[in-house]
């Protein structure tokens, strides 16, 4: 004999319970995939550069649906035109000049990653300066600072010292004039040159009575040169005295100035014979 399934209302009520449980099943939502991180990678990680101004550029490599964006840390690094993109892309950047001695480092900074760039300072250029000396005479040049290469704008005093035996006689080149001191800037190479000539020193020769002294009149006479002068009766004259710095050397008819140093005075005394 079967036993009664039950009455009608429980086995309607038995359906619906299975059918939401179907719909409930059926409305649930798939599992989530998990995204993949994105990694990025700069190339090259670094570089060096001039002090000069400059343009160059980088590359990014990272997975196409990945996005980026490029920041410089320092003012004089400008990133662009494109600081942004998607996928592997160049970054591209300008460097402005730097004007200072010492070397900078920035960075530009990208999908987490590092590009720095080391700018070099600026050098300063060193220029020459060649002295000579020209003349009869001698002396020497000193610089403060001493030396012959200088840093550019470097100012320089040169002072001409003759020797015993000349005097200044004035420059030529970066520097002129007869002062014995002057001060030049290093803007590029220079020459200077000084100019030394031997002290010159006087013989004034008396016009005597009744005879001459030859040469007559007032003879230049360079440092330690030497200087002949003949005394000359007239007829019927005789030489009684030659005086030199009011001196008497005798009754010479020769007189020769060796080595002249200083200025001289030079006179005669004829007599009848």
């Amino acid at each position: 004999m079967k036993r009664p399934i039950g009455p009608p209302w429980a086995i309607g009520a038995l359906f619906c319970v299975i059918a939401s449980l179907f719909i409930s099943v059926s409305a649930a939502k798939p599992e989530a995939v998990p995204q993949v991180a994105c990694k990025y990678v700069i190339s090259p990680a670094s570089r060096s550069v001039s002090s000069a101004e400059e343009t160059g550029s980088v590359s990014i490599t990272t997975t196409e649906n990945c996005g980026w964006t490029a920041r410089s840390n320092v003012p004089w690094i400008t990133v662009g035109p494109e600081a942004s993109g998607t996928g592997t892309g160049t970054i591209t950047y300008s460097v402005g000049a730097n004007q200072a001695t010492v070397a900078r480092t920035g960075v530009i900074t990208a999908g987490g990653q590092v590009f720095q760039l080391t700018q070099a300072g600026e050098s300063i250029p060193q220029f020459t300066l060649t002295m000579s000396k020209t003349g009869s005479g001698q002396g020497k040049v000193s610089s403060n600072p001493a030396g012959n290469v200088f840093k550019k704008g470097t100012r320089v005093m040169l002072r001409a010292v003759p020797d015993g035996s000349s005097v200044f006689a004035g420059w030529n080149g970066a520097c002129s004039g007869t002062s014995t001191a002057c001060e030049i800037q290093l803007t590029s190479d220079k020459t200077v040159t000084a100019i030394f000539t031997l002290r010159t020193y006087t013989i004034r020769v008396s016009a005597p009575l009744n005879g001459v002294i030859h040469p007559s009149g007032t003879i230049k006479a360079a440092y330690g040169e030497k200087r002949r002068f003949q005394v000359i009766p007239l007829p019927g004259y005789r030489v009684s005295d030659v005086l030199v710095d009011k001196a008497s050397v005798g009754p010479v008819n020769l007189y020769t100035f060796d080595n002249v140093r200083a200025d001289h005075l030079l006179e005669a005394v004829f007599v009848k014979e």
